[in-house]
């Protein structure tokens, strides 16, 4: 299997044969880590969807010249659009928690703030965070040979996520530990999204509040899950009832 590197769209708009300079920790990770060489072939990709064949034509400490070849679009991603809300628990949780999704295939992600999440951080540290969820989700794609990077939305207001629930097919609202109904099985739609609380789950408010604005209310069983661990179980729960596991 070639290794895949990621490059920024709008650098990726090419001719074939067009020379091209990876820069930064992808030319270290070529040029020392992984001791590639002149005429090895790699993969480029920008996030879109297209995956581009390249060659490797030398390597030194200012980069690693590739010359663009074959472009073509893949067709392992997911053919459903999952849009996990995320309540905000601590940081390197969270960090964890969007390498896995983005493995898993999930198409958006969108941390938000429940009644019982952690305090909101501030405009500066929320950019801050903000980016480096980017390049997280980035690396992740990377690692799993996935084409396209799940949209990283900025932290919202759990009544800004309700408001744009008319957007989606289905809506489901997750709780564990709770005598709610469990997921059935006869389900269609492609415009998915999943909301999960935090530490403590939702509050009775939340969800009577989300269930009114058309969400159903989903058991994760009786078990009580780390948020986190709830945001992975609902997310395979759902990619396996729509046969996108198989």
């Amino acid at each position: 299997m070639m290794r895949r590197f990621y490059i920024e769209p709008q650098k990726s708009d090419f001719i074939k044969g067009q020379e091209y300079i990876i820069k930064g920790p992808d030319s270290h990770h070529i040029r020392d880590v992984l001791r590639l060489h002149p005429g090895k072939m790699i993969e480029l990709f920008d996030g879109s969807g297209f995956i581009f064949k390249a060659r490797i034509i030398s390597l030194d400490k200012s980069g690693v010249k590739v010359a663009f070849g074959q472009r073509y679009a893949t067709h392992d991603e997911s053919h459903l659009q999952i849009r996990l809300a995320q309540a905000l628990i601590k940081g390197p949780r969270m960090d964890c928690l969007l390498r896995q999704i983005t493995e898993l295939g999930i198409y958006q992600w969108t941390p938000f703030q429940a009644q019982r999440s952690i305090p909101e951080p501030g405009p500066g540290q929320t950019q801050r965070r903000v980016q480096r969820w980017n390049k997280i989700a980035v690396e992740a794609a990377k690692q799993s040979h996935r084409s396209t990077i799940p949209k990283i939305n900025a932290p919202m207001s759990f009544k800004d996520i309700l408001a744009q629930a008319p957007e989606y097919d289905l809506k489901f609202i997750f709780q564990t530990g709770e005598h709610v109904q469990p997921l059935t099985m006869n389900l269609s739609g492609g415009r998915i999204i999943l909301l999960i609380g935090p530490e403590g789950g939702f509050t009775r408010s939340e969800i009577i509040l989300a269930t009114t604005c058309g969400f159903i209310e989903v058991s994760l069983g009786p078990h009580i899950l780390r948020s986190e661990t709830a945001a992975i179980a609902a997310c395979t729960l759902i990619q396996y009832i729509f046969g996108d596991l198989c």
